[in-house]
Formats: structure tokens, C-alpha cells, sequence
């Protein structure tokens, strides 16, 4: 299968995208120093815009903030903002399924109770995008630093919308597929995809749900692109993996050798076991899969009819700065794509390797016109095992 036109020009993106990130992740001693608060504001009116503004936040006390589940973000992110700007943030943590069913509910109910949503390519395109529940973006911007493409890849603020008004996409991340306990499975083993269907591998293989809106289904779809349906029900049929829907139990079962091949294990159960000292491997530059790249949950949503619109208008801009997408990327996990944010804790692997090739699993093209119709079939094969 061939890829569809506009997914091909994103690799040009990613190529660019990959240098500057190459380019900034050099030692933190040559890096400059972080900054406690965004870039100067230039004007007194612009300064006085800026006031304005977060005395209106202010004034309505709170922001009803929708991301994902990631403990230490809801530790962090609610306390920050409050800190910095005096406003409450509410956090309400969703997958993306449940973002959508919810947000359908409210609002045929006439209830409009979300400003802001943090999610990735399935909550986004699947559900805020074409329900059309988002406002633009450019017009709300108005902190100097926010508005200044010159440290984004092509030198302007990421839109992944068609448009390039809805949906500014601010992290971009290596996601491996594969990962093996050494202790169990030797480095060298597994040269292919296609050596993950050895009898000896049979219910060796554990992944994340292939058949729901995850990781485990994101790569699913991508290996029944790219190697067909006969080998998708030999792996995922005939293998008899483990399907395990807790990130936790997934690593448990990775680190214990119970499964020591895991597919579509998350990025902060990755490091932590790394961390750890457990003989945890990535595998990347696996043939016939090409490596994948993903905005994770690093896009953001302005949603219409808020019910707190400035104190949503101001965290989106604090959020495109150097400071706010610091903060974004540092507790939510992930490599954000300005070349000025620090990202002393970004995983190696997670930074995409110049001159390589990625396919952008969060690409809106390749998203709804490529792995879209691909899903339904994958859902049905699994859905009759």
C-alpha cells in the first residue's frame, strides 16, 4: 500500500523536526539556562494585554483542564498553574474514548463543562475535531513568546489540523514497538518482524490492547499496513499473545520474563523499569515496521462555549511558551518539538535520529485516511477470536 500524498510531505516535516531536536539535545552545560517565567513581554501594551488577561482568569478562579491519566502530570500541573497564576485548575483525567463519549453526553444535555483538552491523535480527530467542539487558536495568542514560530520546526507554531488553526501539536516523540527482557530473549534474536512469529515465541508475547484506542491498537493497525493480513493473524491470532489493558501489569509481566516480548508498552512504565536497572531493550530499526514517531497526548484543545474562557484562553498561551511546554512535557511525559524547551528528561530513544525515516502515527493524514479504515478491520479479526 502506498502512502497517501500529504502523509508523505510530513516526513519532510519530521526530517526537519528530527535535526532541530538533534541540534538541542547536546549537553545541558552548552544548553541555555531555564527561564522562571515566559519571554519578555516586548510593550507596555502588550504588557498590559497580558495583565488583563490574568486578572479576568482571575477573576473566574478556575479551569476545567481534560488529559490523560499520568500520575505524576496530576500531581504537578494543577499546583503549577495555581502557583504561578492564582487560578484553580481542575484536572479531570479521561482516556480518549472516554473523553469523547463524555464530552457527546454533556453537550447534548446542553452542559458545556470542559475549557481545555490535552490528548493525542484519536481524541482529537476522532471526536474534538470533526464534532467540531474546538475554537481557533491564533486568535486567543497573544503572549509575545507564544506567537514566536522561530523555535518550532519550519519556524512556525505546529498545527496538526488541516486548517492549522485547531489543534497546535506540541510534542513529537519516538514510540517503540517492540521491547525484550535480555534475560530471556538475547539481543540479536529478533532481526525482523517476522521472527516474532517463532514456535518459540508462541504466548511468549505480551501487548497492550490491540483491538481499543491505545498504543497496543495504534501499532496494530500499523503492522497490518505494512505486513498484511495473514501474518496480523499469525502474530496476534495464532501467537496467542497476552492482551493486558493496565500499563503497570504490561511491565510487571515484561520485567518478571513471564512475557519478555512486549509490544506497545508505555513510555513512563519504559523508563521506570530503565531506571530501575531491569535488562529492559527497546528495539528500533526493526525491518518491515518502519519506527514510529507520535504527539502522544501533546496536543492541545481550546474547546467552544468554555465555561471559564479566559482562564482557558491564558493556559493555552502559557502553554505554547518555553516555560508552559516545559512544564507540559516534563511531568506529562514526552520530547517537545520547540528547540529551545529542555529535555534533560527525555528518554535517548525517544528523540528521532536524523536522516531516519519515521512514520508519524500522528500525522492527520495518515491517521484518518490510512490507519481509520485499517481499524475497523483489525477490530473485527480480533473481535471473532
Amino acid at each position: 500500500m502506498t502512502l497517501a500524498p500529504g502523509f508523505m510531505r510530513r516526513f519532510v516535516v519530521f526530517m526537519a523536526a528530527a535535526l532541530i531536536l538533534s541540534a538541542c539535545s547536546e549537553s545541558r552545560a552548552g544548553a541555555p539556562p531555564a527561564q522562571s517565567e515566559p519571554a519578555a513581554m516586548g510593550t507596555s501594551a502588550q504588557q498590559a494585554e497580558w495583565n488583563a488577561l490574568v486578572a479576568a482568569a482571575q477573576k473566574e478562579g478556575k479551569l476545567t483542564l481534560r488529559a490523560g491519566s499520568v500520575q505524576e502530570f496530576r500531581a504537578n500541573l494543577p499546583r503549577i498553574f495555581k502557583d504561578k497564576f492564582n487560578v484553580e485548575l481542575e484536572y479531570i483525567s479521561s482516556s480518549p474514548a472516554e473523553f469523547g463519549s463524555q464530552v457527546d453526553r454533556e453537550r447534548a444535555a446542553g452542559l458545556y463543562n470542559l475549557d481545555v483538552v490535552l490528548t493525542g491523535a484519536a481524541g482529537m480527530y476522532q471526536s474534538a475535531y470533526p464534532n467540531k467542539w474546538l475554537d481557533p487558536i491564533p486568535p486567543v495568542l497573544i503572549h509575545p513568546d507564544a506567537l514566536d514560530g522561530s523555535k518550532w520546526p519550519e519556524g512556525k507554531l505546529w498545527y496538526a489540523d488541516p486548517e492549522e488553526q485547531y489543534i497546535p501539536r506540541f510534542g513529537s516523540q519516538v514510540s517503540p514497538s517492540i521491547l525484550i527482557n535480555t534475560d530471556y530473549v538475547k539481543e540479536g534474536e529478533i532481526k525482523s518482524w517476522n521472527d516474532l512469529l517463532k514456535p518459540e515465541y508462541r504466548e511468549k508475547i505480551a501487548t497492550d490492547d490491540p483491538a481499543e484506542g491505545s498504543t497496543g491498537h495504534g501499532i496494530s493497525t500499523v503492522v497490518y499496513w505494512k505486513m498484511g493480513e495473514d501474518f496480523f493473524k499469525r502474530l496476534y491470532i495464532d501467537q496467542k499473545p497476552r492482551v493486558v489493558r493496565d500499563p503497570r501489569q504490561l511491565a510487571d509481566l515484561l520485567i518478571r520474563g513471564a512475557n519478555p516480548i512486549v509490544l506497545g508498552l508505555r513510555d513512563e512504565e519504559i523508563q521506570q523499569a530503565i531506571a530501575e536497572g531491569f535488562p529492559i531493550k527497546t528495539l528500533l530499526g526493526i525491518p518491515d515496521v518502519p519506527d514510529m514517531v507520535t504527539a502522544g497526548p501533546d496536543m492541545i484543545g481550546l474547546l467552544n462555549n468554555a465555561p471559564h474562557p479566559n482562564a482557558a484562553k491564558l493556559f493555552v498561551n502559557w502553554a505554547l511558551t518555553r516555560e508552559g511546554m516545559e512544564v507540559l512535557t516534563k511531568y506529562g511525559g514526552g520530547a517537545a518539538v520547540r528547540s529551545d524547551v529542555d529535555r534533560s528528561n527525555v528518554a535517548p530513544y525517544q528523540i528521532p535520529v536524523p536522516g531516519r525515516e519515521y512514520l508519524d502515527r500522528s500525522d492527520f493524514n495518515f491517521s484518518m485516511y490510512e490507519r481509520l479504515p485499517l481499524s475497523a478491520r483489525v477490530k473485527e479479526l480480533l473481535r471473532n477470536e
